[in-house]
């Protein structure tokens, strides 16, 4: 059983897609089934005989060789035939798979890097504590307070500093996002800037509109600079800066979404 309890799906994309609107009502009823059933699988394909499919697809074997017929012609989705199996695939649902994995992959490699993070942290605290108890018997009160640049001043600056501060590791594809974020945009600096720079963050709204391109995000950031100039009542606070980038991403993905099929 899937631990994904449901799956992204855009009505008005359905309806709009060339490809699929050439085919007839009985092969947009099996691919609907076919696709729940991958989900329910975990998979963005399906493999087996032509009755096996005929059975995920609830049609006769009949419907399912004129389904395949159909797929083939307009390439909706890939159809690949071997001997007596068949594949059927989703190129969305293959997209959203190799998502979910590199966010996962991301993710644990967070984790990886805070708990080796603690871990240096306390062996950075026992350190400190034994140059305290070695240098309390040799220099005295008075000298301590007049030296600012201690190896123990120096070590606690060191960890303290904020940016010391373990970020997510990015993924070497999304690189350009955070290239663009730390040094091309200049809506978000200061304090808000390291509240964006969070892969995590970003590959779930990438996730949530269908991808991400610098193209894309230089020119919304572009009119979030002029909306930002002109409404400065208005801005994002730091506690809400993500919820206002990721509305507005949403917004211009719908937006993008209506150009194309107009």
């Amino acid at each position: 059983m899937s631990k994904l309890a449901w799956f992204q799906f855009y009505p008005r994309d359905w309806l709009s897609d060339p490809d699929l609107a050439q085919c007839s009502a009985l092969t947009h009823g099996v691919w609907i089934n076919l696709l729940a059933s991958m989900h329910t699988g975990e998979r963005s394909e399906l493999t087996g005989t032509i009755g096996q499919l005929a059975r995920l697809g609830r049609c006769t074997e009949s419907e399912m060789t004129r389904f395949i017929a159909e797929a083939e012609a307009t390439n909706f989705c890939d159809v690949t035939e071997c001997h007596d199996l068949v594949t059927v695939s989703s190129r969305r649902l293959k997209r959203d798979e190799r998502e979910r994995k590199s966010a996962v992959s991301r993710q644990r490699k967070h984790r990886e890097a805070v708990s080796d993070s603690a871990q240096s942290s306390e062996r950075h605290a026992d350190v400190t504590a034994k140059y305290q108890n070695v240098t309390s018997d040799s220099v005295s009160d008075s000298s301590l307070d007049q030296s600012s640049d201690t190896p123990e001043t120096e070590t606690k600056k060191h960890n303290q500093s904020p940016l010391r501060l373990q970020q997510p590791e990015w993924d070497p594809d999304d690189l350009w996002l955070r290239n663009f974020l730390a040094g091309e945009q200049k809506v978000f600096n200061s304090d808000r800037l390291p509240l964006l720079l969070n892969p995590d963050f970003w590959s779930d709204l990438s996730t949530a509109i269908n991808g991400l391109d610098l193209p894309f995000v230089r020119a919304e950031f572009a009119k979030m600079a002029i909306w930002k100039r002109d409404n400065p009542a208005r801005a994002p606070t730091r506690a809400g800066v993500r919820r206002f980038v990721a509305s507005w991403f949403c917004r211009a993905a719908n937006d993008r979404r209506k150009q194309l099929r107009a």
